[in-house]
């Protein structure tokens, strides 16, 4: 299957939801962050792709329908290089208060103390933190400290959307349920309601924090 949604987004933007809203309606895998806890292999994979072998990306997407959230996000503008023809999908959360609220309370809480849960491998466990601390150096190099973590936020964003043609931009506000999507992909809306899935409680559940 090849890949038809590339997700711009960041971490806690609701991209779990996402994911499973996407597979419903493609019938297919979405890639996501929690696919590395399945995959423990792709994490050197993706350490090598930050490092500049955007290549190797057409070999751990393959297969998947769409991939969202961080690593992929991180890269989203060679992903959707090496596939012209995928949607760019820019989840957001209007507030970026509410998204600074969000990502300190769980992902930059999970980064600082180390507590990842990710593999009984030690060397495993070590890639995994290392490609954490890469992707959140590379989005803000003060990434725990709220302004400028706030200021890299709204670039991000802003990057996003001067580079993507605007027929090819896909633009999800957390909350706007099926339809942008559905629209994205001419497809019918499901009846049930979209999907609600990795919430704040569930994220810290998860990772026992």
């Amino acid at each position: 299957m090849e890949l038809r949604i590339i997700g711009a987004g960041l971490p806690r933007t609701g991209t779990m939801s996402l994911k499973y809203a996407i597979e419903h309606l493609l019938g297919g895998s979405c890639y996501h962050m929690d696919e590395l806890y399945r995959r423990p292999e792709h994490v050197g994979l993706w350490n090598r792709v930050l490092d500049g072998e955007t290549d190797l990306l057409t070999d751990i997407l393959q297969g998947y329908c769409a991939a969202l959230d961080w690593p992929v996000s991180a890269v989203w503008n060679g992903t959707a290089d090496l596939y012209p023809d995928a949607k760019v999908l820019l989840s957001f959360r209007a507030k970026p208060q509410d998204w600074w609220d969000s990502v300190d309370q769980t992902v930059w809480e999970i980064i600082q103390t180390g507590n990842f849960c990710f593999s009984d491998d030690r060397d495993e466990a070590k890639a995994f933190s290392e490609l954490h601390e890469w992707l959140t150096l590379q989005f803000c190099d003060r990434w725990d400290e709220q302004d400028a973590a706030l200021a890299a936020y709204s670039n991000h964003l802003k990057s996003v959307r001067e580079i993507t043609p605007v027929e090819r931009l896909v633009e999800f506000e957390v909350g706007d349920g099926w339809r942008p999507l559905c629209r994205a992909l001419d497809v019918e809306e499901p009846s049930h309601p979209f999907p609600n899935k990795n919430n704040r409680v569930a994220f810290k559940s998860r990772n026992a924090l």
